[in-house]
């Protein structure tokens, strides 16, 4: 049963409610009982009595001395082994026509002596994807970030993550998404469909709403975790996260700093991020999209989320308009835990691609304008003769690659590149 606290609605707006209300907490789940039905809410700041309300639904009807009901237990939600194979809203209530859940109450901010994760991350988490696998190898509960603009192909590389990589469960958070990329995602999840859970808030839920709903999928994802499963979370995106804190922060008449963001935005984001990571069992893989507007690196969240984050994958415009999926540029991407996780071989071979990498990209001015010459560079030389081959295994359309036939491709290509530096061909 849980405890509530009665008081009554003293201002009403369209982005906020303020009531009187003894006893409540931040965060705590409201309802008020207006004329025209029902109507629901999150406490978001309080100053003794007089409590903040962000509402969840249409507010339209609320009067002043309407009742209001706030919970004075810590907020939870109730998901579990029965929300796989589900789509649920940031609530846990069902948007995919099943049965609603009936899960064990889980909380959706872990008390401060739970919050440090204190597993070490020294096995690789394999996506299928070879340019990831192959140069910037991911770690089992690491936290890294896919960084890009609008139409880069964020999306389309999170799903095929989703759905190939070694994991027992997947929990998928959508933040601010269309209502149609749910039926997107569950179609390419495939097989995997039955083992992951979807926490959906559309772009036209109210910002509470969509600022619950990384911290319902985290909370699924720490149940999943403390069972002992390797658990892969998927945050899309990091951007539209805080931008919901921006507008709560709005309502709560917050100073604002860089961009109009809080400082309570980051230190929110720093909060949800460090939940991740590898347990006494099991772990979390976080791997989110952080949206670039106009492509600039430096733009707030994505400052923020570069720091908090173990690595980043970057997404480049001009290798999209290229043609080539995913878009990922190596050069630019890093997975901090690498070295920890890949071989010394592996480590080896990736380096000599990396300089390959490095020295067509230096050229390509050069090479544009009919500049280049054979024999003036020998790394240069190789990089050009075994592009064709770069290309091709940096490229992926349909099946996944097996760590075996990555590392494989890998090491033929590098060994091929040494040859060739050194004159053999």
């Amino acid at each position: 049963m849980i405890a509530r606290a009665r008081g009554s609605v003293a201002a009403a707006g369209a982005g906020a409610l303020e009531a009187e209300v003894p006893h409540a907490i931040v965060g705590a789940a409201v309802e008020i009982q207006t004329r025209g039905g029902r109507r629901c809410g999150l406490v978001t700041a309080m100053r003794g009595t007089r409590v903040r309300i962000a509402p969840l639904d249409d507010a339209a009807g609320v009067a002043a001395g309407d009742v209001v009901y706030v919970d004075t237990d810590a907020p939870s939600v109730r998901l579990g082994m029965t929300a796989l194979g589900r789509v649920l809203d940031a609530h846990g209530r069902a948007l995919d026509g099943g049965e609603e859940l009936h899960g064990p109450a889980l909380p959706m901010e872990p008390a401060a002596s739970r919050r440090l994760v204190a597993g070490t991350a020294d096995s690789p988490c394999w996506t299928g994807v070879r340019a990831i696998d192959a140069l910037a190898t991911l770690a089992r509960g690491q936290r890294i970030g896919i960084f890009g603009g609008a139409g880069v192909g964020k999306s389309t590389l999170l799903q095929t993550i989703a759905a190939n990589a070694r994991a027992d469960a997947l929990v998928v958070a959508l933040i601010g998404e269309r209502g149609r990329e749910i039926a997107g995602w569950q179609e390419a999840l495939g097989d995997a469909r039955g083992r992951t859970a979807i926490i959906c808030a559309t772009a036209d839920a109210p910002a509470a709403v969509r600022a619950r709903a990384p911290l319902t999928a985290m909370a699924q994802a720490e149940y999943l975790r403390a069972l002992g499963l390797h658990v892969l979370l998927v945050v899309d995106s990091l951007a539209r996260y805080c931008a919901a804190l921006r507008e709560l922060a709005a309502t709560n008449g917050e100073t604002t700093a860089l961009r109009g963001y809080p400082p309570s935005a980051f230190a929110a984001l720093g909060r949800l991020l460090e939940r991740a990571g590898a347990g006494a069992e099991g772990a979390i893989t976080a791997i989110c999209s952080v949206l670039v507007e106009g492509d600039d690196e430096r733009e707030p969240v994505a400052d923020a989320a570069r720091a908090l984050l173990d690595g980043h994958l970057i997404l480049s415009r001009r290798v999209a308009e290229s043609g080539r999926f995913p878009a990922l540029d190596p050069r630019a991407s890093c997975s901090r835990l690498f070295s920890a996780v890949a071989s010394p071989r592996h480590r080896a071979d990736a380096a000599v691609l990396r300089r390959a990498l490095a020295a067509l990209e230096e050229a390509r001015d050069l090479r544009a304008v009919g500049a280049y010459r054979r024999g003036a560079d020998g790394l240069l030389d190789a990089a050009v003769a075994a592009e064709e081959g770069i290309e091709a295994f940096l490229r992926q359309d349909g099946e996944p690659s097996s760590p075996d036939q990555t590392l494989a491709v890998l090491a033929q290509l590098a060994g091929g590149l040494c040859r060739s530096e050194k004159g053999d061909l």
